[in-house]
């Protein structure tokens, strides 16, 4: 499926994450302890808060958007206030990658995987939106055990490309009633939302 790419400028002054739970938890008949019940799929969405642009930035955007509600997009994200550095050429390492301990290899050795950093799996084309949850620091050789969330909807096989220097969140366009105008986009800025499709 082919996604519209959204522009990188101007960059969003505000963007507001939420994670998708598909999870829930059970409250314990008769005053019993509640259990928590996790299932596969969670996923993320965000809000995405443009600054005023000039008209010419407005009617692009809008155009992107627009087409974007009928295709879906795709747009990258910025992680302000960390370096990502040169995170090598990573990969998965070993078919049937799956929960949220991946093993990775390719990376440039001793490259240290930052808590909270963004990252995509790609597979057949499909970028899936990751972050990392836990610290951890390829070895000599560019391998790591990385603790990440959501656990991996889609299972990781051998040499599946791993994005760390230009993540994207890919899906359907939500909320504000799908509707953007040039004199908002002049006067207050752009909104909308983006929720992973898988």
């Amino acid at each position: 499926m082919s996604f519209v790419i959204l522009p990188e400028r101007p960059g969003p002054a505000d963007v507001q994450w939420q994670y998708i739970d598909f999870g829930g938890n059970l409250p314990g008949g008769l005053g019993g302890p509640e259990q928590r019940v996790n299932r596969l799929g969670n996923r993320w969405a965000c809000t995405v808060i443009l600054p005023k642009m000039e008209e010419h930035e407005a009617r692009y955007w809008i155009a992107a958007l627009t087409r974007g509600v009928r295709l879906g997009v795709r747009w990258k994200l910025r992680q302000r206030d960390l370096d990502i550095g040169s995170p090598g050429s990573p990969v998965i390492l070993g078919d049937g990658q799956a929960g949220d301990m991946i093993a990775i290899g390719g990376m440039t050795p001793n490259y240290p995987l930052r808590v909270g950093q963004w990252f995509n799996h790609v597979q057949d084309g499909k970028h899936y939106l990751y972050k990392v949850s836990g610290p951890g620091d390829a070895n000599a050789d560019g391998e790591v055990i990385a603790q990440v969330e959501p656990p991996f909807r889609a299972e990781g096989m051998d040499g599946d490309v791993l994005l760390f220097g230009a993540p994207v969140i890919e899906g359907s366009l939500t909320g504000n009633g799908l509707s953007w105008t040039v004199d908002n986009a002049i006067h207050t800025g752009l909104q909308f939302g983006i929720r992973e499709r898988r």
